[in-house]
Order: structure tokens, then C-alpha cells, then sequence
């Protein structure tokens, strides 16, 4: 897709290859949180439990920290992909295919180059934990 100039295509294949193989990853490490969960409840002093999205997104951004510096992506690198990235937005369904949406700038050739060699070097990386790709993803817990 690189060749054909469909920049938008290849940032969201890579996308969906890094959410899927880092969710996966991630669900090694501290289990799996249901695709329909969006909160955590939370209890304060004298009143009812409420739920509280920042403290779920304080969670998974926490989440997704640990795993990416247990496998050595390097944070300055996953910045800047976050960065390119942060227009292009992916909805992956239960069947593993997925939607794509544009919320402003297309990504140009480079970062598009920049963002496939990162999430191809951060899945060489998972690989790399113990060489057998083959192996599900829990034998890291």
C-alpha cells in the first residue's frame, strides 16, 4: 500500500497489528478487560458509587505502559507514533476485521513509513520474548 500511496491504509493495518498483538500482550500480564467495560466504579466519602471513566483510562494507559516497557519499545518511538497516529482511528469488531474512521490529517509518506517499521519492529520485539511465535500469548503469566 506504500507504493500505491494509500497512506491512510497502511497507518491503519499497522494500528490494528499493534493494538491486537499489545491487547494481547497485555491480557498476559494483568487479564482481559471485557470489550463492553468503560469505567471502574468508584466510592467516595458520604456518597453513592458512580462510575468514573478517568480513573478506567488512568488504568489502561497504565496498563499499556507496563507492556510496552516489559518488551523495550522505546518511549520517545512509541510518542511520536501516537503522534502520526492520532487522526486514524480503528474499530475492531469481535471477528477481528475492522473499521477505520479519519478525523483530520492524512498521514503523508513518512509517517506512514515511520509507523509500519515501528509496529513491525515492536512485533519483532514480542516475538523475540522467548523466540516461538507459535506459543499463545499467556505463557507470560
Amino acid at each position: 500500500n506504500l507504493a500505491n500511496s494509500d497512506f491512510v491504509k497502511v497507518v491503519a493495518n499497522s494500528i490494528f497489528a499493534f493494538e491486537i498483538t499489545i491487547g494481547n500482550l497485555a491480557n498476559s500480564f494483568t487479564n482481559s478487560i471485557g470489550y463492553y467495560v468503560d469505567a471502574i466504579l468508584v466510592t467516595e466519602t458520604f456518597s453513592d458509587p458512580k462510575p468514573n471513566r478517568d480513573v478506567f483510562n488512568a488504568l489502561m494507559k497504565t496498563r499499556e505502559l507496563v507492556v510496552l516497557q516489559t518488551i523495550g519499545i522505546n518511549p520517545q518511538d512509541y510518542l511520536k507514533y501516537k503522534r502520526y497516529t492520532r487522526f486514524i482511528h480503528i474499530a475492531i469488531m469481535a471477528d477481528k476485521t475492522f473499521n477505520t474512521n479519519i478525523s483530520g490529517e492524512e498521514p503523508n509518506q513518512e509517517e506512514a513509513e515511520f509507523v509500519l517499521n515501528f509496529v513491525t519492529d515492536s512485533i519483532i520485539q514480542v516475538e523475540n520474548l522467548d523466540n516461538d511465535i507459535l506459543k499463545p500469548y499467556d505463557r507470560l503469566s
